[in-house]
């Protein structure tokens, strides 16, 4: 069966072979032609064209990737000066922190009050820290003081807190129960808490005049002694999640107050 068509298929290449030996001269230029040509079309279309079409828009992007080369070579230039500005920007933040801390610390504050109260020979009678007071991005801590001594030194202890390195606010002055004292004011006992008040007395003393002797401590004239109240209102920052939970209450009340 083999046999057969090999036979048969010889006898087809031989009559085909005859057949275009006997076409015309033209007929054989345009079969040789289109032998020819095929494959060069079937290359073109399967493998030349579409390679071609993706170096055309891989050129196409070529500018686009110098423009942003450029762009990261000009930041790369800014680095060495971001750096500078980031660690200006870290001072301030250190600074700033130490003005408005992310925590209550209430007994150092009071501590540090309670000194500068020391330096200038006042009578602490009470601390009574209050409850915070929530705004947008920080926490008023108030604390009720309550002290006691000359006028003028109670003016300068305001003086010093107001020149901490925390922020701290003095409110709600008021001062009363003056008295005249024609002593020297003078605070005797060194407490290093305010959970007690200091005890206090009042110390005679003589003073020289400009001839060189001694002027009696009467001749100053009187001292007075009053009693005052304050609030100093120092502050923290809200850390994020109490921000974020301060946000969601804003919402919430936003969405009742629509209802």
């Amino acid at each position: 069966m083999k046999l057969n068509f090999l036979k048969s298929n010889t006898k087809f290449l031989a009559d085909l072979e005859q057949s275009v030996y006997l076409m015309p001269l033209w007929q054989k230029l345009v079969i040789c032609l289109i032998a020819f040509a095929a494959p060069c079309v079937a290359f073109w279309f399967l493998f030349l064209a579409p390679r071609l079409q993706e170096l055309d828009t891989i050129s196409g992007k070529i500018p686009k990737l110098k423009q942003e080369v450029r762009i990261l070579q000009e930041k790369a230039k800014t680095i060495p000066q971001l750096e500078a500005e980031l660690k200006e920007m870290d001072k301030v933040l250190k600074k700033a922190l130490k003005l408005l801390p992310e925590s209550k610390d209430i007994p150092a504050i009071l501590t540090e009050i309670s000194s500068l109260g020391n330096e200038e020979h006042l009578d602490f009678l009470s601390f009574s820290p209050g409850g915070e007071v929530k705004k947008d991005f920080y926490a008023e801590i108030p604390v009720r003081l309550s002290i006691r001594g000359p006028f003028h030194n109670t003016m300068r202890f305001f003086d010093k807190v107001s020149r901490m390195a925390r922020i701290v606010h003095i409110r709600n002055v008021s001062m009363g129960g003056a008295k005249k004292q024609r002593e020297i004011w003078s605070q005797t006992a060194s407490s290093s808490t305010p959970s007690g008040s200091k005890a206090v007395s009042a110390v005679p003393a003589s003073t020289s005049n400009n001839s060189g002797g001694e002027v009696a401590a009467e001749d100053r004239g009187p001292v007075w002694i009053i009693n005052t109240s304050c609030t100093a209102v120092t502050y923290r920052f809200l850390t994020e999640a109490e921000q974020k939970a301060r946000a969601k209450k804003g919402k919430a009340r936003k969405r009742r107050r629509r209802r």
